[in-house]
């Protein structure tokens, strides 16, 4: 009896882990309706959450599969026939039930978000590190195979795809800019852009245009904290609380580093020190100047 409801709650949360990622990408357009403040932080850092329902619904499905094998073994069948058994229903088991959890989703997304935070938001802080401790485990592997840190060039094609998928390049201007080998011993500073007129401090009571082209940059005193979030100021009204940290990179160095940098970082801005003062790069800026350099 154990086994079975072992399997059980294995999987009912093979369901919840699968109709929240489900969910997820469904309600996103609707601002996260219904979910309160506190847990909005959370929903809009979207790597937690894909991490927290991947680590959980892998986890859940593993603990499903070691069940069944447990449960039919337990009947006295023999180790090679429960393999075999256990095998053929999990796997047909775990399909109906993400079907059907990824179908129901899709109609209850909204009840499922309110539902469901508290406990994927409780479930992250164990999920995080676990993703995290794997990927340590892994990385020194692919270090003694050469394969930890990406050519930038890479990197490159990578952020120069989203572009055009953003409709920030055309896919003809992308080929010429990817055949474009000088990027490399290009300067940030020769990038770089003023960043008074992007930048709101920390205490203001207005809300910065959302129409702005570029990065709206937040400052207390003389300190750049990082990046206006304009999602999570729309959501929470606080621009203490809508701030993204962003790389820093010194005046004079390379399109090379600040690529590693802003990948790293996963967004597409990053600070310039430049002396005595602070500029930025912004990657569509760095395109478009670049579309320049290539047919001058």
């Amino acid at each position: 009896m154990i086994w079975l409801l072992m399997l059980f709650l294995s999987l009912l949360l093979v369901f919840v882990f699968s109709a929240y990622e489900t969910a997820y990408l469904v309600c996103q357009k609707k601002s996260f309706v219904g979910t309160k403040a506190v847990y909005r932080n959370f929903l809009m850092n979207v790597e937690h959450v894909m991490t927290t329902t991947l680590v959980g619904l892998n986890f859940f499905a593993a603990s499903a599969s070691i069940v069944s094998f447990y449960f039919i073994r337990s009947t006295g069948i023999t180790t090679g026939k429960a393999v075999a058994i256990a095998g053929v229903i999990i796997s047909l088991t775990l399909l109906f039930v993400e079907f059907y959890a990824k179908s129901f989703a899709r109609k209850n997304n909204t009840i499922i978000i309110s539902t469901f935070t508290p406990f994927l938001k409780v479930f992250s802080y164990l999920a995080v590190p676990i993703n995290r401790l794997i990927l340590f485990l892994i990385f020194p592997v692919r270090a003694i195979r050469g394969e930890i840190k990406k050519d930038t060039s890479e990197m490159l094609k990578l952020m120069v795809s989203e572009a055009v998928m953003d409709g920030e390049l055309d896919s003809g201007n992308a080929s010429i800019i990817l055949s474009f080998s000088r990027w490399k011993d290009l300067k940030v500073m020769e990038f770089s852009e003023e960043l008074d007129p992007y930048i709101v401090n920390l205490e203001s009571t207005s809300i910065p245009s959302l129409s702005a082209v570029h990065p709206i940059f937040v400052r207390e005193g003389d300190r750049v904290l990082g990046m206006l979030n304009l999602k999570k100021l729309l959501l929470t009204g606080s621009i203490k609380n809508s701030i993204e940290e962003v790389p820093t990179v010194a005046w004079n160095a390379s399109v090379d580093e600040v690529l590693r940098k802003i990948v790293d970082y996963e967004e597409k801005v990053a600070l310039v020190e430049s002396k005595n003062e602070k500029r930025f790069f912004y990657f569509s800026t760095f395109l478009q100047r670049l579309m320049g350099d290539v047919y001058e």
